[in-house]
């Protein structure tokens, strides 16, 4: 039965794919797959006595799976647009900082992993705040993954100028691609990506963390059981300094609250 259900929705993946992406007509779409989908279902139902034996664990447990992926998908999607869309634009807190009151270093380079969606530079906010020390050169790097397992070297770097010293990196990697940010970074350097040098050996790296509150509040966005499933998915996916590759000396992590 569990093949049976892959071939169906293999068959209907197929079918969305031909509407959205080779901009098929329904009738078309109909006529190629309508064999096919038929097939499937006369499979399926010949296997439907099959539950009361046994089948429905396999089901059960897809079903299980499937919940975990949804709110994954579901949370982080909430995640970016009631909190990272909402934060301060960097150019803004460079505006909203007192900088009479900043201690300026001159031979410090920060680099700050924030989330494509996120355009206030993740903690670089939390950061001048906390310590009142302002790099001479701050990169903002976020990762892009694109709908293609390989990107090739000459298209992973994409380098935009936000204030004098400071730069947002985007680095776009292939959903099969190991990020390795440090590895990267360098090689952009080699590259004489950025209009300054850049030691990644010397560099600070520093990393976001958020935490997401499980209280009952907000219940139109998620449901309390859901949001302490993506709280625990949270806690156990792995972190940014290993995700990313950074170096565990040269790296600092801030947390966030939400």
């Amino acid at each position: 039965m569990g093949v049976n259900l892959v071939m169906l929705i293999v068959a209907i993946l197929i079918m969305c794919v031909a509407r959205q992406k080779w901009e098929w007509s329904h009738q078309k779409i109909m006529f190629v797959f309508f064999t096919l989908l038929l097939i499937d279902l006369i499979f399926l139902g010949s296997n439907i006595p099959k539950l009361h034996e046994g089948a429905w664990l396999p089901l059960a447990f897809a079903l299980f799976i499937s919940i975990i992926m949804l709110t994954w998908q579901r949370g982080l999607k909430l995640v970016r647009t009631s909190f990272y869309n909402k934060k301060i634009p960097f150019s803004e807190i460079i505006k909203k900082i007192d900088h009479s009151q900043l201690n300026y270093i001159n031979d410090l380079t920060m680099i700050f992993i924030t989330d494509p969606y996120d355009n206030s530079g993740g903690s670089f906010y939390s950061y001048i705040k906390l310590n009142r020390l302002v790099p001479k050169q701050a990169l903002v790097v976020s990762v892009v993954i694109e709908d293609f397992p390989f990107i090739i070297e000459s298209k992973r770097y994409k380098l935009e100028a936000i204030k004098d010293g400071y730069f947002k990196l985007s680095l776009h990697y292939g959903f099969m691609q190991t990020i390795k940010i440090p590895q990267t970074v360098a090689i952009a350097e080699k590259r004489k990506v950025f209009p300054f040098t850049l030691d990644v050996s010397k560099a600070t790296f520093l990393v976001e963390i958020i935490h997401i509150s499980t209280k009952k509040k907000d219940r139109q966005k998620m449901y309390l059981w859901e949001k302490k499933l993506f709280n625990f998915l949270v806690r156990n996916s792995a972190l940014d300094i290993d995700f990313y590759h950074l170096p565990y000396t040269q790296t600092m992590s801030i947390g966030n609250y939400i």
